[in-house]
């Protein structure tokens, strides 16, 4: 696990790339609240998702954005930029944009 945002979890797939999923919860884990509140909150999650993978799609034909490699119905492929300043990165590795 690289990274823990609001809507979506970020794992990393090798040292190019990470993969980004909808933030789920198991709803066993939460006996004690609202069944319903659980899958609203992961269908809300998923939805985000959807959106990121529309925005990433818009942008995909911008020279200086980092595009998306691939999508699923659950996940986004894109590239992983480790300390590095996005500008060097870019002007490094235009092959993975």
């Amino acid at each position: 696990l690289v990274r823990i945002r609001l809507t979506s979890l970020i794992f990393c797939l090798n040292k190019n790339y990470i993969i980004k999923v909808a933030k789920t919860f198991i709803v066993d884990n939460f006996l004690e609240y609202n069944l319903d509140s659980i899958e609203y909150i992961n269908n809300i999650n998923y939805k985000a998702l959807e959106v990121k993978k529309i925005i990433y799609k818009r942008l995909e034909d911008y020279s200086r954005i980092i595009r998306y490699f691939k999508t699923s119905s659950n996940r986004i492929k894109l590239v992983f930029i480790v300390k590095e300043d996005l500008e060097n990165f870019i002007r490094t590795n235009t092959k993975l944009l």
